[in-house]
């Protein structure tokens, strides 16, 4: 026979399945009530999951277990697989986006938005994102400067991939860190480090451009050579 309080357990925790699942609701409510006008419902959809999250109560054991149980944190991914579904979703959410390309322009608002997201992995699929949309570089930096938060992390970001092993991707970070421009402190010591290195006289020559020229702040138009409103494959 089953003891009152093991009673009420059992029925606690449907209820609080429950309160979190409408909670889990009123959440996706209030964000599709955030996606622009003229964007596809679908679409929106997909983007938003660029920025799927795992369970607060998941991020809050996972946080504990780091800070006062190291071993169990190594373990807890894996145990509950929440992080790596999270994953799996913001994976699935790129190829969408990356499939559907120029389609996507719609979105360009929402894509903006996920670049300049405090998550490493967001900015970085959304960017991925930007390159296959072939979304204007200056029309991104524009937005990127009305969002509320620090450009510096976004440029931060496309200097760091100034040396990355795609092509779109490097031609991508160079027309977009070219508008947004190279001033803030941790932007140029990361050019300086590119500018120095000896194995890659192209990106030595693009870091080193970026350094001295910046951006004109009377246009706001920046002045290297050859900087395309789109990503070209050759400079």
């Amino acid at each position: 026979m089953s003891s009152p309080a093991g009673s009420r357990v059992w029925v606690a925790c449907p209820l609080a399945g429950a309160v979190l699942a409408v909670l889990a609701g009123l959440g996706l409510l209030a964000r599709a009530g955030r996606t622009p006008a003229g964007v596809p419902p679908d679409l929106a959809r997909t983007v938003l999951e660029l920025r799927t999250r795992e369970p607060v109560y998941h991020r809050t054991v996972g946080r504990l277990s780091e800070r006062w149980a190291p071993a169990l944190a190594a373990r807890f991914p894996r145990v509950l697989g929440v992080r790596s579904v999270a994953a799996l979703r913001r994976l699935e959410a790129c190829h969408r986006l990356v499939a559907l390309g120029p389609a996507a322009m719609p979105a360009l608002r929402m894509l903006v938005q996920a670049f300049c997201d405090g998550d490493h992995d967001v900015r970085a699929y959304a960017f991925i994102s930007l390159v296959h949309v072939q979304a204007p570089a200056a029309r991104v930096a524009a937005l990127i400067k009305e969002s509320s938060g620090d450009p510096e992390v976004q440029a931060i970001h496309c200097a760091r991939l100034l040396a990355d092993e795609d092509d779109l991707t490097r031609d991508y970070a160079w027309a977009l860190l070219g508008w947004l421009g190279a001033n803030g402190e941790a932007t140029a010591a990361v050019l300086e480090t590119m500018a120095s290195q000896t194995y890659d006289a192209r990106l030595a020559q693009r870091a080193a451009a970026l350094l001295s020229r910046g951006v004109r702040p009377d246009t706001g138009v920046p002045p290297v050579v050859g900087l395309a409103e789109k990503p070209r494959l050759s400079d």
